[in-house]
């Protein structure tokens, strides 16, 4: 038997543990990036542009 069948199995139980651990890890990054990241202000509107609405559509806050 030559020398690289016997450390076939090796290297492929190594890269798929390898590929195991990256995944798990790219779990727990995004995870950690929605818990950081949820509360940030995606966009803004300002103030000048919501108020003509607010004349348009009178409620209870000014929008509708």
């Amino acid at each position: 038997m030559s020398r690289s069948g016997r450390t076939q199995p090796r290297v492929e139980a190594v890269l798929y543990l390898y590929l195991k651990v990256l995944f798990i890890l790219k779990i727990i990054t995004n995870v950690v990036l929605i818990f950081w990241f949820w509360r940030s202000t995606v966009a803004s509107i300002s103030q000048k542009f919501v108020q003509p609405i607010g004349k348009v559509y009178p409620g209870r806050h000014g929008i509708l």
